[in-house]
C-alpha cells in the first residue's frame, strides 16, 4: 500500500532539501504539504506541493491540526530538537496518520552503544525510536514508524534518500517499524582517493595513513572544543568502519529500488562541477 498524502517537516534543513529535490522528480508524485514554522527560511517551490505555516513552537494541538488528512509525516529536524520529535509523534496519532518517517538518517546505527558514548545528540534519536515504538504497540495498527540509515554526502547528491524514502511512502507494510538500511556505495577511503586520482589526469593526491582509534581521539579533543565539523568528522569514519549494511537483515536496497553506484562515476562528476582538485 503507499502512502500518498505526505507532510514535511524540516524542508530546510540539512538534508531536507536533498529529500524533496529527489521526490519532486519521481513519478508518480506524492501529495506533500510541507510544514513550515513561522520563521523559517523561505522554501522553494516543488511541484504538488502546499505549505502549511505553524507557530515557532506548535503545541500538540497545533501539530494535530496540520497533519489531519494525511498518510504520513516524513521528519527531517536536527536531532537536538527532541521534545518536538516527540510531540509529533503524539499529534500523528492524535490526527490519524498512519506512518510516522523519523529524522534517523545517517551513516551509523544511533543506538550502537560505541556512536552513543561518542555522540550523545544520537541517543536523541534512540528515545525517538522507542517513544514511536511505544505508540505504534498502543495504537493495535493504527500508527507505525519508519527509519533510514547509511546517508552519506555522495549519496545526498545523488539523490539516494529521496528514493529510499519514496521507497518507504510506497511499500507501508514491508517497513513498517522497521530501521531501514540503504547505501549507494560500500567504499574506504582509499577507494575514494583512487577514484578522484584516476578521474584527475593521473595526479597523485597527498596520503596521511592514520588508525580510526587515533584520529577518532583527535577529534573528541576538538569536538569537546567546539568544533562542529570535528563530530560530522567521528560520523564518517564510525561509517567507514562500523556500518556494514548488507550483512543486515533488514539491507533494503532492493526494497527501495536502489542500486549500488559507480564511486568513479561520482568523482568525475564532482571533478566535473569544481574543477581540478589540488594535490
Amino acid at each position: 500500500m503507499t502512502l500518498h498524502r505526505v507532510a514535511w517537516i524540516g524542508a530546510t534543513s540539512r538534508i531536507g532539501p536533498a529529500i524533496l529535490d529527489a521526490l519532486a522528480q519521481l513519478s508518480p508524485p506524492f501529495s506533500t504539504t510541507i510544514l513550515v514554522r513561522t520563521t523559517a527560511k523561505p522554501v522553494p517551490s516543488y511541484p504538488n506541493t502546499r505549505l502549511s505555516i505553524i507557530p515557532d513552537f506548535p503545541t500538540l494541538a497545533d501539530l494535530k491540526t496540520a497533519l489531519e488528512g494525511h498518510d504520513a509525516l516524513v521528519c527531517a529536524l536536527h536531532p537536538s530538537t527532541l521534545e518536538l520529535q516527540l510531540r509529533l509523534a503524539d499529534a500523528c496519532v492524535a490526527a490519524g496518520v498512519r506512518r510516522y518517517v523519523l529524522a534517523d538518517y545517517g551513516s551509523v546505527e544511533s543506538d550502537d552503544s560505541v556512536v552513543a558514548e561518542l555522540i550523545s545528540l544520537f541517543r536523541n534519536k534512540t528515545a525517538v525510536r522507542e517513544y514511536c515504538q511505544r505508540l505504534m504497540e498502543e495504537s493495535e495498527g493504527r500508527f507505525s514508524w519508519s527509519s533510514l540509515s547509511r546517508l552519506l554526502g555522495f549519496e545526498l547528491r545523488k539523490g539516494t534518500v529521496g528514493r529510499a524514502v519514496a521507497g518507504v511512502l510506497r511499500k507501508e507494510d514491508e517497513t513498517n517499524g522497521k530501521v531501514l538500511y540503504v547505501q549507494s556505495f560500500f567504499v574506504s577511503q582509499v577507494d575514494i582517493l583512487e577514484a578522484f586520482e584516476a578521474v584527475s589526469s593521473g595526479k597523485t593526491l597527498e596520503r596521511i595513513d592514520i588508525g580510526a582509534d587515533e584520529y577518532i581521539e583527535e577529534m573528541k579533543r576538538e569536538m569537546q572544543a567546539g568544533s562542529y565539523e570535528a563530530l560530522e568528522q567521528i560520523v564518517c569514519v564510525l561509517g567507514l568502519t562500523r556500518a556494514l549494511w548488507e550483512k543486515k537483515p533488514n539491507f533494503a536496497n532492493k526494497l527501495s529500488g536502489l542500486q549500488e553506484e559507480d564511486m568513479r562515476g561520482i568523482a568525475d562528476m564532482i571533478v566535473g562541477e569544481i574543477g581540478e582538485i589540488k594535490s
